[in-house]
């Protein structure tokens, strides 16, 4: 009885130092933003154009409008829907260039050349792919038919795609365990590999894997909390703030809806539920984007839609943490160019961060007419704050680019990133 007071004494230590730690975090950050705004005010007081938010922007990306007039690319994993081909990698190049007090990029402004593949890839497996830097990690999937269980599907390794060198090294030693269906996280400079509740049934363990790519090793992580609190959900986004994994969850209609958080450094206590409210959250897709103390993502219920969230951690009555996220705003808006021929099925959308509150949008889709090419919808944009203080969207420039489908069916969108 001793023994397990004093431990549950040492839990509630430990969330109360955590506690601390994320609300002095979070007072930096306010600080920061505050120098940010009076820095802004100073340097332009009557400046009548929308302002962008201020923000603290993260490491891991820079700025477009740091370098305008220096090249940059963007990288696309698609998912083919049949041929010779499962998925491919390709790239769009483009710039930014001031023209008085507005950045606008290069793409579009002549007759651009049909995007042809980097690197594709014909083998029966599908590919879960995830960034770290400039590097794409491509993870084997044994399309394993579930009415053919109890047959094992493999333990798969996978491929690193490197941005710099074009290279494909067939790096990536198979996992612990077979995932016949999972998704792949980048985070911490690390890949978290976690199999997924839509799965019939139980997935063996390790359920939850992690990467090390400079050890080149798999391990075990803790279990996901429950598969049958989940049965039939699919993991359909995830974002990285203040050092926790929060994943968005959702059914097939999109309606019931779930959060969870993984936060690692919590031992014993990693997985925990996010409190939301139901009457306005929508879950979210892809990975989202984090600039200062907002989280930006993809509606899911609704194309074209990015959401604002808030995530807390709180003292919750029990001494514990309670994890909360909160819808802010929604945003709608963008100005997107119309491709030769309107999208029928199959539209998806990815979100990319360029810097600060610089974004880009990418859609594509099927077109009812058979042809040899696919369009992306290629759209750069700012969050900024109107004079009534509301957040808006402000289009910057749009672009319809074809890309070569070598003879394949319709692609998906994967992945978009900018290393």
């Amino acid at each position: 009885m001793e023994r397990r007071n004093n431990e549950s004494k040492a839990s509630v230590a430990s969330d109360q130092v955590l506690m601390r730690m994320a609300s002095r975090r979070e007072d930096e950050i306010h600080d920061k933003l505050s120098k940010i705004q009076k820095a802004s005010t100073s340097a332009s007081p009557s400046r009548p154009n929308p302002t962008v938010v201020a923000g603290r922007p993260t490491g891991e990306h820079a700025s477009m409008t740091v370098n305008p007039g220096k090249a940059r690319s963007m990288f696309l994993v698609v998912s083919f829907s049949e041929g010779r081909h499962n998925e491919a990698i390709y790239e769009v190049k483009f710039k930014r260039r001031c023209t008085g007090e507005v950045f606008d990029d290069d793409m579009g402004r002549e007759a651009a050349p049909l995007l042809e593949p980097l690197a594709k890839f014909s083998n029966m497996f599908f590919l879960q792919s995830a960034s770290i830097s400039s590097k794409i990690y491509l993870l084997q999937q044994d399309t394993h038919d579930e009415s053919s269980w109890p047959s094992p599907a493999r333990s798969l390794g996978g491929y690193v795609f490197d941005t710099e060198t074009r290279a494909v090294i067939p790096s990536i030693p198979p996992t612990i365990a077979t995932k016949p269906m999972a998704n792949v996280v980048s985070a911490n400079g690390k890949l978290y590999y976690l199999a997924s509740p839509h799965w019939s049934r139980y997935p063996d363990d390790p359920c939850f894997e992690r990467y090390d790519p400079n050890l080149e090793v798999w391990e075990s992580m803790p279990p996901f909390p429950s598969y049958d609190d989940f049965f039939g959900m699919e993991i359909t986004g995830y974002a990285i703030c203040y050092g926790v994994i929060l994943f968005s969850l959702c059914n097939a209609d999109n309606w019931n809806s779930k959060v969870l958080a993984f936060h690692e450094s919590r031992k014993g206590k990693e997985w925990n539920h996010v409190e939301v409210n139901t009457s306005t959250y929508a879950p979210f897709h892809g990975r989202a984007v984090v600039v200062g103390e907002t989280i930006y993502a993809l509606n899911r219920r609704s194309k074209e839609e990015i959401m604002a969230f808030s995530f807390r951690m709180d003292k919750g009555d029990d001494g514990g943490v309670v994890y909360s996220l909160r819808k802010l705003f929604k945003l709608r808006g963008l100005k997107i160019a119309s491709p030769p021929l309107p999208f029928h099925l199959g539209r998806t959308e990815y979100l990319v961060h360029l810097g600060n509150h610089d974004f880009c949008h990418i859609k594509s889709g099927t077109c009812k007419a058979p042809r040899h090419v696919q369009y992306l919808c290629i759209t750069t944009f700012q969050i900024v704050v109107g004079k009534r203080g509301r957040h808006m969207i402000k289009t910057l420039h749009s672009t319809v680019r074809s890309v070569d489908l070598m003879g394949n069916g319709w692609f998906s969108l994967k992945l978009c990133f900018t290393p």
